[in-house]
């Protein structure tokens, strides 16, 4: 489901694995493998292969723009963040 909602926004060219992966690493510069790959079609897996501070850098820069795509989002359906 998310993933088509990714192609809906133009976030991702297909609505597949592959398409969110190639996302990912072009944008986030985080590697992820298509689950397709292992007869899992529209998930991803995970490595973390790498040192724990690279990884948690490159985390950082993948949830940074979620959150922004998030906002976008919410924003689009006129929905409003609570007073804290």
């Amino acid at each position: 489901m998310a993933i088509a909602k990714l192609h809906q926004r133009g976030t991702i060219k297909t609505a597949n694995d592959v398409a969110l992966s190639e996302y990912l690493l072009e944008h986030a510069g985080v590697a992820v493998v298509p689950g397709s790959a292992f007869g899992s079609e529209g998930y991803i897996r995970l490595s973390f292969a790498t040192s724990m501070e690279t990884s948690a850098r490159r985390w950082r820069v993948l949830l940074k723009r979620w959150c922004e795509v998030s906002v976008e989002a919410n924003q689009r359906l006129g929905w409003r963040r609570l007073p804290a």
